[in-house]
């Protein structure tokens, strides 16, 4: 018997802990087959976004490659694998903790977000990077967060790799 997985958002835990788990990972292979940079999920509350970006979050990530088997196996995308599969470094972001009392927090606070989750990506891919915590003294060091993106992009060119962004809880600030 599965349990029931009420406000869970954790696929891997999801997987590894025996929830129940309503496949959808068949929209994976159609993502991909719009051929679109950009995707924006717009739907309800509590309607299962965080849970399918956690989904192709473990899907795309190279660090996975090896749990394919155990997490995919048994799913449409598991026997259906795209060509795309674990070929990511994925850069999480979530927006949900933004202080937005003003302009001025709300910069500082954003600025912070993605300085924290840069250096949570480059200690996940520590294995990647030569020296990650010399990329993270520059990192702190740029004054705009084009400056902070652009630093990242450009370590992760230098080891041949590509980026995928994950972006949960986009529009909280904007509520």
């Amino acid at each position: 018997m599965k349990k029931i997985p009420y406000g869970m958002s954790n696929f891997r835990a999801m997987r590894e802990e025996g929830y129940l788990y309503v496949d959808k990972t068949m929209y994976i292979e159609k993502i991909e087959n719009l051929n679109s940079k950009y995707l924006f999920f717009i739907r309800p509350r509590r309607f299962g976004k965080s849970l399918f970006l956690s989904t192709l979050e473990n899907y795309y990530d190279i660090n996975n490659e090896e749990d394919f088997e155990k997490l995919f196996g048994d799913l449409y995308i598991g026997k259906k694998p795209t060509k795309l599969k674990n070929s990511y470094m994925v850069l999480e972001l979530d927006f949900s903790g933004l202080d937005t009392g003003n302009r001025e927090r709300l910069e500082k606070s954003f600025k912070q977000n993605l300085i924290d989750s840069i250096s949570s990506f480059l200690n996940k891919y520590r294995n990647m990077f030569k020296d990650i915590d010399e990329i993270k003294e520059h990192i702190k060091k740029k004054s705009d967060i084009k400056s902070i993106i652009n630093q990242l992009i450009e370590e992760v060119e230098k080891v041949g790799k590509k980026i995928y962004l994950i972006i949960d809880e986009y529009d909280h600030f904007a509520n």
